[in-house]
């Protein structure tokens, strides 16, 4: 239900800002995005972008898990972003995040199967690398690759930032 939900709100959202007057794409400042890579997984990704200047971008993920059996069950990642590309905020970019997720965990007793089960909230810091396109009309593909950590003594591993996004720009 929730997945609906949160589609829904992304496809009538690009079909309001595909409805608005034409104008230049690099003129506009707000993208929201979808991870396909992240949905495949069952671990569906939302994200908003505010661009600040010519190579500059902050921005906000959401994602969850669709499957009840992912241990990893929501997180909240702001970033920042710098552009290298010669159009606006497009091109080879950096990225800096900070992570805060809920991770299920289970208290195993014996090897006879999962105890008791525990949820706690992770905080972690990570970086990214990829790239963005942009098409004429405001359409946005992104290819990114990236690695966190988790500052909690009790994980001894960290995040993945991995995506192939599509989303729209819009004033």
């Amino acid at each position: 239900m929730k997945i609906r939900i949160f589609l829904g709100a992304l496809l009538l959202s690009s079909f309001m800002a595909a409805q608005q007057p034409a104008q230049d794409a690099s003129e506009m400042r707000n993208e929201l995005k979808v991870n396909l890579l992240m949905g495949v997984l069952e671990y569906p990704e939302f994200s908003y972008e505010r661009l600040t200047g010519q190579d500059g971008a902050v921005g906000v993920s959401i994602g969850f898990a669709a499957n009840k059996d992912i241990d990893y069950r929501f997180f909240v990642m702001p970033y920042y972003r710098v552009y290298f590309g010669k159009v606006k905020s497009t091109g080879f970019f950096l990225e800096v995040n900070s992570q805060l997720a809920s991770v299920r965990e289970w208290d195993y007793i014996d090897f006879s199967g999962p105890g008791e089960e525990t949820t706690s909230l992770a905080f972690g810091m990570g970086a990214a690398a990829g790239g963005k396109f942009l098409s004429g009309s405001g359409w946005i593909g992104e290819v990114y690759i990236g690695v966190g950590r988790y500052f909690q003594d009790t994980y001894e591993w960290g995040y993945p930032r991995v995506g192939i996004t599509v989303g729209r720009r819009f004033k």
